[in-house]
């Protein structure tokens, strides 16, 4: 996000920011709580899905890219944590152990370009 506000301005980031949560909450199951913390993270909370989130959101985010004209791409690193039966982390908890998630997905990204 940084990089859209910095470069193109804070109307582009907030074009960036409003497409990222079009695309997260197009990508969860109808009864997700989806929100944004702050700064370009969201968080999304459900019970359980059938299908796969990560690749639901990459297609959603690859089809606003190739239409939305930009001259940047919105893109997206995911922290998905399954939680086994019975693990009741409280949401500080949630949100740490979802982070440190989307952080190593960050830095398997950067370390293919």
């Amino acid at each position: 996000m940084k990089y859209i506000n910095d470069n193109f301005g804070h109307k582009e980031g907030d074009f960036a920011i409003r497409a990222a949560a079009e695309a997260l909450k197009y990508s969860c199951p109808d009864n997700a709580v989806c929100t944004r913390l702050g700064g370009d993270e969201m968080l999304a909370v459900f019970l359980e899905c059938d299908y796969d989130i990560r690749e639901r959101l990459n297609s959603r985010l690859d089809d606003i890219n190739s239409t939305s004209g930009k001259p940047y791409k919105v893109l997206g690193s995911m922290g998905i944590l399954e939680l086994p039966s019975g693990d009741h982390p409280n949401m500080e908890d949630l949100i740490r152990r979802t982070d440190k998630l989307m952080y190593e997905e960050k830095r398997r990204r950067k370390s293919h370009e």
